[in-house]
């Protein structure tokens, strides 16, 4: 995504404050609109719909360098990591935005897209590898009570580094 203008980016921090703040309440775009002190119709001019300002929120939080391409466990590692520093805001999105896994997926591309071993990829393993990593992440994002950080790192490497191993061998 190009980067924010400032009254986008205000919308923006307006909506991570606010799904930050309550979890558990969805609110409107009245109300983002207050916080980030613009007119409800100035938030229809950037955004169509509040599942354009989640995608931006996940675009701003996962943004990855255009020419800098990232180890497979590195990329993990800033997922959850970024997951983890916004926990409610993570909650939130879990729980009220149906288009979670559509974003979920696209930042996924955006940082996996370059790898090779992922190029190699069918487009069913790639769903497999996509689908397992995100049931990971909104099980540990729900309960974070039961499921440990470490824990969701450690099931996700080995499922990249199994296809990883098995395309080279095969190449």
């Amino acid at each position: 995504m190009e980067s924010l203008d400032q009254t986008q980016s205000q919308i923006v921090a307006a909506a991570i404050q606010l799904f930050s703040e309550n979890p558990d309440k969805k609110p409107s775009i009245t109300e983002i609109a207050k916080v980030a002190h613009v007119h409800r119709n100035t938030f229809y001019h950037y955004f169509e719909t509040r599942s354009e300002v989640v995608f931006a929120i996940f675009s701003e939080l996962f943004s990855f360098p255009a020419n800098e391409m990232l180890p497979f466990s590195e990329l993990v590692t800033q997922f959850l990591d970024i997951i983890d520093e916004h926990r409610l805001l993570f909650v939130h999105l879990a729980n009220f935005h149906e288009t979670f896994d559509v974003e979920m997926l696209t930042v996924f591309m955006q940082g996996v897209g370059k790898m090779t071993f992922f190029e190699a990829l069918s487009s069913a393993e790639r769903q497999l590898l996509y689908y397992s990593m995100v049931g990971v992440l909104t099980g540990w994002i729900k309960n974070p009570d039961r499921i440990k950080k470490d824990d969701v790192r450690t099931f996700l490497l080995p499922v990249s580094y199994t296809h990883l191993r098995a395309h080279e061998t095969c190449a």
